[in-house]
């Protein structure tokens, strides 16, 4: 079986083994999943040109939206996270983070109690166990050199579209479009860069940009659950959304700064076999 492909089964066990064996609380246990499956949605990316387009469409396809079904609880996590992390570090909001979390916990209870929590991390495993069915059959072929180069072309002119896109109009949807093409590119990059180091800066630049938008990401999950639970009425719902803003203009302009650097090549001169 080809590197490829073993890794692919790899990353996708890895995926299911937390949402099974129950050994983790189980925050940690989908944040493990959706990590995982997200490598492993680079890895068919790679594969694209042995999977063919249908085949590569239904697969992928099939990992999304496993994943969105593990999407919700990860928000909670995160939204949790990014409020203590507030707490820590500006001691002069503390109150007010006290404050919504409460009001936010108690509108997550309402919510729970009408039915309208769906969290399924056994249906996520057990769309996992089907995926790595159809996918351990056929053996794929081993792509040489030039289709390695091609795909990884592919995902890079994909990712420096997302980028410009976010630039050129910036907004939650347009920066996360581009911080996960840069998860993707960056999981690709150290999986065919294993050997050469041909791609090591440009994988770190796809890191440290993904890392950034990731924090983004967080702050725009905390503003959206701020409007969610009416909070932004209140003062201390003002003060978060303020902090948020700010913040995440800081971010998105080093985002800029990074994805400069990293896309400055044209596509056609990147991953030249």
């Amino acid at each position: 079986m080809p590197a490829l492909q073993r890794e692919l089964l790899r990353q996708l066990r890895a995926a299911r083994s937390p949402l099974v064996t129950q050994q983790q609380p189980r925050e940690a246990a989908i944040h493990m999943a959706r990590q995982r499956i997200k490598k492993a949605r680079a890895i068919l990316r790679l594969l694209r040109p042995a999977l063919g387009e249908p085949r590569f469409g239904r697969e992928n396809r099939w990992l999304r939206d496993t994943n969105r079904l593990l999407s919700a609880q990860r928000d909670v996590v995160v939204i949790a996270s990014v409020l203590g992390a507030i707490a820590r570090q500006q001691p002069a909001l503390s109150v007010a983070v006290a404050q919504f979390e409460r009001q936010w916990q108690q509108d997550r209870s309402r919510k729970r109690t009408a039915g309208r929590a769906h969290i399924h991390p056994r249906q996520a495993a057990a769309r996992l166990t089907r995926a790595i069915d159809r996918l351990q059959q056929p053996k794929l072929v081993e792509l040489d050199a030039r289709s390695a180069a091609r795909a990884l072309r592919r995902l890079y002119r994909r990712a420096r579209g997302a980028f410009r896109a976010a630039v050129a109009a910036p907004g939650d949807e347009t920066w996360h479009e581009c911080r996960k093409q840069a998860k993707y590119l960056q999981a690709a990059l150290r999986l065919q860069d294993r050997h050469r180091g041909r791609y090591e800066r440009a994988a770190r630049q796809a890191r440290r940009l993904a890392r950034v938008l990731g924090d983004d990401h967080d702050l725009a999950l905390l503003g959206r659950a701020i409007l969610d639970c009416a909070a932004d009425i209140l003062p201390a719902g003002r003060q978060l959304s303020e902090h948020a803003r700010l913040q995440r203009r800081r971010l998105q302009q080093r985002a800029g700064a990074l994805g400069a650097r990293l896309f400055h090549q044209p596509p056609a001169a990147f991953a030249v076999a």
